[in-house]
């Protein structure tokens, strides 16, 4: 009959001799040293450099109708995209164009810049939905600039015309309109 490795005396003693060894390595490995922070991401600007005193956050937070849902949700993520946190933006949308909100910030950090955008001209064309669901459309005029890591321009002011149509659903708990996907149009080349 053969016997199993598990009650083979030499199977045993190696067992033990590599757990003597192993075991005060890791206490040792875990007690003598600090772990290294993990380097920045490239394009990541450190929380204490980033632009955020030279950007105040919006005044402007309604969210009680769908056009004034758009209209706030425009300043706040103009706001993220500056400050480059998309958090600040996170209560005016859904998680869903939360996901498409900061994907945006994160390319643009990850080619080390951030962008300063400010609408001049904002018309609303048509509004159609029901109760719970509306379609938004607008007319949009923007000016904007690519800042770098130390917030000073990388980019002259360029300017973009949109036609956009935001479906904004309405959040029954919250008793809010909050923007839930944008179809942007633009009306010429953008940068």
């Amino acid at each position: 009959m053969q016997q199993s490795s598990t009650h083979n005396p030499s199977f045993l003693s190696l067992l033990l001799a590599c757990v003597a060894v192993a075991v005060p390595l890791m206490l040792l490995g875990c007690s003598a040293t600090e772990p290294e922070p993990d380097p920045p991401v490239t394009g990541e600007v450190p929380a204490e450099e980033q632009p955020t005193e030279k950007f105040p956050a919006p005044e402007y937070t309604d969210l009680s109708t769908p056009e004034d849902s758009v209209r706030t949700y425009l300043a706040w993520i103009s706001h993220a995209y500056r400050v480059m946190d998309s958090q600040v933006a996170w209560d005016y949308m859904t998680s869903w164009e939360f996901v498409r909100v900061d994907a945006y910030l994160q390319k643009n950090m990850s080619e080390s810049r951030g962008i300063d955008q400010r609408l001049q001209r904002f018309e609303i064309t048509q509004v159609t939905g029901s109760e719970t669901t509306k379609s938004v459309d607008t007319y949009e005029d923007w000016s904007y600039w690519y800042f770098g890591p130390d917030g000073l321009p990388i980019s002259e002011e360029l300017t973009a015309t949109y036609t956009n149509r935001y479906t904004v659903v309405r959040d029954a708990g919250r008793n809010v309109w909050l923007v839930d996907e944008v179809d942007a149009v633009p009306k010429g080349e953008v940068e």
